[in-house]
């Protein structure tokens, strides 16, 4: 069905438009067009999503959970299409109901976001036209407030600076994706919002087959990306913290994506950790049975599993995540030697069984 609706036109009276409209549609059809129209219309906007610019989100920017969510919240009220207000209010009610949030959250941890989100500001990459690229810096907020008085009705007040305003209002060069601020409130660390943040900023990316998708950061970039700075200067002590940790709560979040990493084996300067993601179903969420600790099952099992990383590594039949990557042939062999745990565990299922009955001890 196409259905124009023009309310500005000077003969469309309301009675005649309803008339007109009840006349060709179903009132199914007609919910769907009014609901679309007051979106386009700004009157409602899609709840509880926010319109997540790419450009932001590939930022290079944090903030504690607190002061992300707050953030979100400011862009989910933002006027997209008026850039021109740029002061947005909402209630403490309205932001825990957003982010599915209890209503015992302390009102004191809402007042210690406010001076980090006052002083915030996110680098944003602009490509030059010689092929290289700089960042530019942008603060979020030129003012936030609040007024208590009554609590779960206090209001919050902020204000967008001039040009981070500008900058949002361009979402649609820069691309977009709506942001799911339910999930953003599961997630307790300020390093796995920002994964997922970048992640779902690349979901448009996604192989429309397997349904997966995937980039590439240094732990450089990373170090960049998520302004860590000095903090963990040891390699091994930076992954763990920044990287594996956060992902691993935010894979056991169960707001249906997973990201997982392969790691060439020499994790030099140049080489890049390639972040794989892919949408899993909320309802059915992954076993959490503790597994057999991979070592156990290669030793238990050395030829067999020799025999399955070979296979793996000679298969001509690779999936496509393992093009293009640096150091591309350790690479394959890391993927090879998953695939072989991965298969050794399904030959022997009950191999956990057998050594928790015989007593073994688990690493």
């Amino acid at each position: 069905m196409q259905l124009i609706l023009n309310f500005s036109h000077p003969e469309a009276t309301h009675s005649k438009l309803l008339q007109h409209i009840l006349n060709i549609c179903n009132w199914t059809d007609l919910q769907c067009c009014i609901t679309m129209l007051l979106m386009e219309k700004q009157i409602i906007k899609p709840e509880p999503f926010v319109i997540n610019p790419r450009h932001i989100a590939q930022g290079q920017y944090i903030l504690n959970p607190m002061a992300q969510r707050l953030l979100k919240m400011a862009q989910r009220k933002f006027d997209f299409k008026n850039p021109n207000n740029r002061e947005v209010k909402f209630s403490v009610n309205e932001f825990l109901q957003a982010f599915n949030l209890s209503k015992t959250v302390d009102r004191a941890e809402l007042k210690d976001a406010f001076p980090e989100l006052r002083k915030a500001g996110v680098d944003i990459r602009e490509d030059l036209p010689d092929g290289g690229f700089h960042y530019e810096g942008f603060n979020f907020f030129e003012k936030v407030s609040s007024y208590w008085w009554s609590w779960g009705m206090d209001e919050i007040t902020v204000k967008f600076t001039e040009t981070m305003a500008v900058v949002m209002a361009e979402y649609e060069e820069s691309g977009y994706q709506l942001l799911d601020l339910a999930k953003v409130g599961k997630l307790t660390g300020k390093y796995e919002i920002r994964f997922y943040e970048i992640a779902m900023s690349r979901y448009n990316q996604r192989d429309l087959k397997t349904g997966e998708w995937w980039f590439d950061y240094s732990l450089k970039e990373i170090r960049d990306l998520l302004k860590v700075g000095g903090k963990y200067p040891n390699a091994g002590n930076f992954k763990i913290r920044v990287i594996d940790g956060p992902l691993m709560r935010l894979n056991n979040a169960n707001i249906g994506i997973q990201i997982n990493t392969l790691t060439p084996k020499r994790m030099t300067k140049g080489n890049k950790i390639r972040f794989l993601c892919r949408c899993v179903t909320v309802e059915n969420p992954k076993s959490t049975e503790p597994q057999v600790p991979t070592e156990e099952l290669r030793n238990a099992f050395p030829e067999e599993w020799d025999r399955y990383k070979a296979e793996a590594f000679s298969s001509k039949e690779k999936p496509r995540f393992l093009e293009g990557f640096p150091d591309s042939q350790g690479f394959v062999i890391t993927w090879a030697e998953g695939q072989a745990d991965q298969k050794l565990s399904e030959a022997h299922p009950d191999f956990f069984k057998k050594e928790k009955k015989h007593g073994s001890k688990r690493i």
